[in-house]
Protein backbone atom coordinates (compact mmCIF):
# COMPACT_ATOMS: atom_id res chain seq x y z
CA UNK A 1 0.00 0.00 0.00
CA UNK A 2 2.58 2.33 0.81
CA UNK A 3 4.41 1.79 -2.51
CA UNK A 4 1.32 2.63 -4.11
CA UNK A 5 0.66 5.89 -2.24
CA UNK A 6 4.27 7.07 -2.98
CA UNK A 7 3.65 6.11 -7.15
CA UNK A 8 0.61 7.85 -7.61
CA UNK A 9 1.44 10.64 -5.66
CA UNK A 10 4.32 10.56 -7.76
CA UNK A 11 2.41 10.47 -10.86
CA UNK A 12 0.39 13.45 -9.93
CA UNK A 13 3.56 15.58 -8.34
CA UNK A 14 5.08 14.93 -11.87
CA UNK A 15 1.61 15.65 -13.49
CA UNK A 16 2.58 12.43 -15.82
CA UNK A 17 -0.70 12.08 -17.61
CA UNK A 18 -0.85 15.87 -18.45
CA UNK A 19 -1.43 19.29 -16.44
CA UNK A 20 -3.33 19.04 -12.62
CA UNK A 21 -4.64 21.99 -13.37
CA UNK A 22 -4.82 23.57 -9.46
CA UNK A 23 -1.17 23.98 -8.55
CA UNK A 24 -2.17 23.51 -4.93
CA UNK A 25 -2.87 19.84 -5.50
CA UNK A 26 0.35 19.44 -6.96
CA UNK A 27 1.79 20.86 -3.98
CA UNK A 28 -0.18 18.58 -1.80
CA UNK A 29 0.72 15.72 -3.96
CA UNK A 30 4.19 16.09 -2.70
CA UNK A 31 3.76 16.62 0.55
CA UNK A 32 2.05 13.54 0.47
CA UNK A 33 5.17 11.82 -1.59
CA UNK A 34 7.06 13.27 1.18
CA UNK A 35 5.50 11.93 4.03
CA UNK A 36 4.98 8.47 2.48
CA UNK A 37 8.95 8.13 1.97
CA UNK A 38 9.42 9.69 5.70
CA UNK A 39 6.94 6.52 6.73
CA UNK A 40 9.18 4.25 4.88
CA UNK A 41 12.27 5.56 7.00
CA UNK A 42 10.16 4.86 9.94
CA UNK A 43 9.48 1.50 8.92
CA UNK A 44 12.78 0.98 8.00
CA UNK A 45 14.29 2.83 11.61
CA UNK A 46 11.50 0.05 13.59
CA UNK A 47 13.85 -2.96 11.01
CA UNK A 48 16.74 -0.95 12.60
CA UNK A 49 15.99 -1.11 16.24
CA UNK A 50 15.42 -4.87 15.85
CA UNK A 51 19.02 -5.39 14.13
CA UNK A 52 20.06 -3.06 17.02
CA UNK A 53 19.25 -5.43 19.33
CA UNK A 54 20.19 -8.22 17.62
CA UNK A 55 23.90 -7.12 16.98
CA UNK A 56 23.46 -6.19 13.59
CA UNK A 57 22.82 -2.79 12.46
CA UNK A 58 25.04 -1.61 9.98
CA UNK A 59 25.43 2.57 9.59
CA UNK A 60 25.18 3.36 5.74
CA UNK A 61 27.39 6.60 6.07
CA UNK A 62 27.35 9.03 3.38
CA UNK A 63 28.17 12.59 1.99
CA UNK A 64 25.14 14.74 3.77
CA UNK A 65 24.36 17.80 2.93
CA UNK A 66 22.62 19.27 6.91
CA UNK A 67 20.69 21.66 5.05
CA UNK A 68 19.12 19.46 2.71
CA UNK A 69 18.16 16.96 5.81
CA UNK A 70 17.42 20.07 7.54
CA UNK A 71 14.95 21.45 5.31
CA UNK A 72 13.17 17.95 5.23
CA UNK A 73 12.81 17.86 8.41
CA UNK A 74 11.42 21.52 8.56
CA UNK A 75 9.17 20.29 6.35
CA UNK A 76 7.70 17.46 8.00
CA UNK A 77 6.71 19.26 11.17
CA UNK A 78 5.81 22.21 10.26
CA UNK A 79 2.25 21.65 10.18
CA UNK A 80 2.45 20.85 13.71
CA UNK A 81 4.31 23.84 14.50
CA UNK A 82 1.75 25.81 12.72
CA UNK A 83 -1.09 24.70 14.36
CA UNK A 84 0.64 25.68 17.88
CA UNK A 85 1.75 29.34 16.01
CA UNK A 86 5.24 28.08 17.38
CA UNK A 87 8.25 29.99 15.26
CA UNK A 88 10.36 27.12 14.00
CA UNK A 89 14.47 28.99 13.25
CA UNK A 90 16.87 27.70 11.54
CA UNK A 91 20.34 28.94 11.90
CA UNK A 92 23.63 27.11 10.03
CA UNK A 93 26.53 29.05 8.72
CA UNK A 94 27.29 29.58 5.04
CA UNK A 95 28.55 27.26 3.48
CA UNK A 96 26.77 24.72 5.91
CA UNK A 97 29.23 22.47 7.31
CA UNK A 98 29.37 18.88 5.35
CA UNK A 99 29.35 15.80 7.22
CA UNK A 100 30.16 11.84 7.31
CA UNK A 101 26.93 10.14 8.29
CA UNK A 102 24.05 8.39 8.27
CA UNK A 103 21.69 10.59 6.90
CA UNK A 104 18.20 8.13 7.41
CA UNK A 105 19.75 8.38 11.26
CA UNK A 106 20.33 12.20 11.05
CA UNK A 107 16.59 12.86 9.77
CA UNK A 108 15.41 10.82 11.79
CA UNK A 109 17.62 12.02 15.15
CA UNK A 110 16.19 15.61 14.05
CA UNK A 111 12.55 14.91 13.64
CA UNK A 112 12.23 13.25 17.20
CA UNK A 113 14.38 16.10 18.39
CA UNK A 114 11.99 18.73 17.25
CA UNK A 115 8.57 16.51 17.58
CA UNK A 116 9.06 16.71 21.06
CA UNK A 117 10.43 20.28 21.20
CA UNK A 118 6.72 20.98 19.29
CA UNK A 119 4.98 18.75 21.91
CA UNK A 120 5.69 20.46 24.99
CA UNK A 121 6.60 23.87 23.71
CA UNK A 122 3.55 26.23 24.59
CA UNK A 123 1.12 27.95 21.84
CA UNK A 124 3.51 30.96 20.10
CA UNK A 125 6.70 29.76 21.01
CA UNK A 126 9.95 29.53 19.94
CA UNK A 127 12.35 26.60 18.35
CA UNK A 128 15.85 27.04 17.24
CA UNK A 129 17.67 25.07 15.09
CA UNK A 130 21.42 25.59 15.08
CA UNK A 131 23.99 23.51 13.05
CA UNK A 132 27.36 25.00 13.98
CA UNK A 133 31.21 23.39 13.96
CA UNK A 134 32.77 23.14 17.55
CA UNK A 135 35.57 22.34 18.97
CA UNK A 136 37.98 20.12 16.94
CA UNK A 137 35.86 20.51 13.79
CA UNK A 138 33.25 18.70 15.34
CA UNK A 139 29.46 19.35 13.78
CA UNK A 140 27.11 20.40 16.56
CA UNK A 141 23.09 19.53 16.12
CA UNK A 142 21.14 21.75 18.55
CA UNK A 143 17.83 22.03 19.49
CA UNK A 144 16.37 24.64 21.90
CA UNK A 145 13.13 26.05 23.00
CA UNK A 146 11.29 28.10 25.16
CA UNK A 147 9.69 24.44 26.84
CA UNK A 148 8.41 22.94 30.38
CA UNK A 149 12.06 21.63 30.15
CA UNK A 150 13.38 18.52 31.97
CA UNK A 151 14.07 18.50 35.84
CA UNK A 152 18.00 18.02 36.11
CA UNK A 153 17.17 15.07 38.27
CA UNK A 154 15.11 13.27 35.31
CA UNK A 155 18.14 13.49 33.03
CA UNK A 156 18.97 9.74 33.32
CA UNK A 157 15.97 8.99 32.21
CA UNK A 158 15.31 10.94 29.60
CA UNK A 159 18.43 9.98 28.26
CA UNK A 160 17.86 6.16 28.88
CA UNK A 161 16.91 3.73 26.09
CA UNK A 162 13.20 4.42 25.42
CA UNK A 163 13.41 6.95 28.84
CA UNK A 164 10.29 8.67 29.06
CA UNK A 165 9.61 11.19 32.13
CA UNK A 166 5.65 11.12 33.25
CA UNK A 167 4.48 15.10 33.07
CA UNK A 168 0.89 16.13 33.18
CA UNK A 169 1.41 17.19 29.52
CA UNK A 170 1.32 13.56 28.75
Amino acid sequence: PLNAIMGFSEVIMNEMFGPVGIPQYVEYSTDIHNSGAHLLEIINEILDLSKIEAGKFELSEEDVDLNEVISAVDLLVKGRSDIKDITLETVVPDPPPRLYADKRAIKQMLLNLLSNAIKFTPQGGHIKLTGAIGADNKILLVVSDNSIGIDEDELAIVLSPFGQVDSPLA
